[in-house]
């Protein structure tokens, strides 16, 4: 359960300030999109289920479908094996909120 009663000082910029990136963290987001621009330039097709990206050779796959499109069981992801990485927090399109940590401080100078 989440204690609403420590967010109720909290402004939408109180928010915005616990959300933006340090310049460490700039730096490497950064650095990713570099390496997700390489591997598009050199043909990986991204694929996502809910939070896991997975990396297919995109030089021989044109597009992945669901099972109402099923062409042929040995073409099924499930019973094959590439790479992932869990980039992400699997959501829907629906709305999200943040929770804070629980030792989260203000910056100093906002008003308390």
């Amino acid at each position: 359960m989440i204690d609403l009663s420590k967010l109720d000082d909290l402004t939408a910029d109180d928010y915005q300030d616990a959300i933006n990136l340090t310049h460490k963290q700039d730096l490497a987001f950064n650095a990713l999109k570099r390496a997700v621009k390489r591997c598009e330039e050199t043909g990986v097709y991204f694929y996502q289920v809910l939070e896991t990206t997975y990396a297919l050779n995109g030089n021989n796959v044109r597009d992945v479908v669901g099972t109402e499109e099923r062409i042929h069981e040995a073409a099924c992801l499930q019973y094959l094996g590439y790479p992932s990485i869990k980039i992400t927090d699997g959501w829907a399109d629906d709305s999200h909120y943040i929770i804070l940590h629980d030792d989260y401080q203000q910056p100093d100078g906002s008003e308390e």
